[in-house]
C-alpha cells in the first residue's frame, strides 16, 4: 500500500470513498478527472450506467461525499476505468446518484437477489446492444452488486442493534 499526499505524477489527488475505502480521483490542471468507480461504468455507445457495489466496503453517506466533492472540482471531463469518456460530468452525476439511490432502495426493501439481477439485466437490455451488454456481463456481475449492498445494509442494522 503506498500513501498517496495531495498531488502525484502531477495529477491532484482526491480522496473518493464510498466503493472502496481506499478510492481515489486524480484530476489534472485541465479539469479532466479519473474518478475510478466513484462514478460507475458505461460502455459506449450504451447509455447503461452500472453503480458498481460488490462487497465488502460500500458506504452509500461517504459514496454521497464523493459524488459531492467530485461535482464541487467542476470536472471537464471524466476518463472512466470501466470504459471510455464522459463529456457532461454533471448530467452523468446525477445519472449516478438517482442509479445508486434506486439499486440501494431496492435492497433496502427486501429485493431478493434474483429479483434485483433480473431488474438490473432489464435495464442493462433495454439501454445497451447485444455486443455491448455483453461487454457490461464481463464488470463483476449484477449479483455481487446485490451482495455489496445487502452487506452495507445488514451491518447497518447490526451497529443500530448494537453489534459491531
Amino acid at each position: 500500500v503506498r500513501v498517496l499526499g495531495d498531488r502525484v505524477l502531477g495529477l491532484d489527488v482526491v480522496p473518493a470513498p464510498g466503493h472502496a475505502r481506499t478510492q481515489v480521483a486524480f484530476f489534472e490542471a485541465d479539469g479532466t478527472c479519473y474518478p475510478g468507480d466513484a462514478v460507475g461504468c458505461q460502455i459506449p455507445p450504451s447509455r447503461f450506467l452500472y453503480p458498481l457495489t460488490p462487497p465488502p466496503e460500500i458506504d452509500l453517506p461517504a459514496w454521497e461525499g464523493t459524488l459531492d466533492a467530485l461535482a464541487e472540482r467542476r470536472p471537464r471531463v471524466f476518463r472512466l476505468p470501466h470504459f471510455g469518456v464522459v463529456e457532461d460530468p454533471p448530467e452523468h452525476l446525477a445519472r449516478i446518484r438517482e442509479l445508486l439511490a434506486a439499486w440501494a432502495e431496492r435492497v433496502r426493501a427486501g429485493e431478493s437477489e434474483e429479483a434485483f439481477v433480473a431488474a438490473a439485466e432489464a435495464e442493462l437490455s433495454a439501454a445497451a446492444d447485444p455486443e455491448t451488454a455483453e461487454a457490461y456481463r464481463l464488470q463483476p456481475g449484477f449479483a455481487l452488486s446485490y451482495a455489496g449492498l445487502r452487506r452495507y445494509y445488514d451491518k447497518l442494522a447490526q451497529r443500530r442493534e448494537g453489534g459491531t
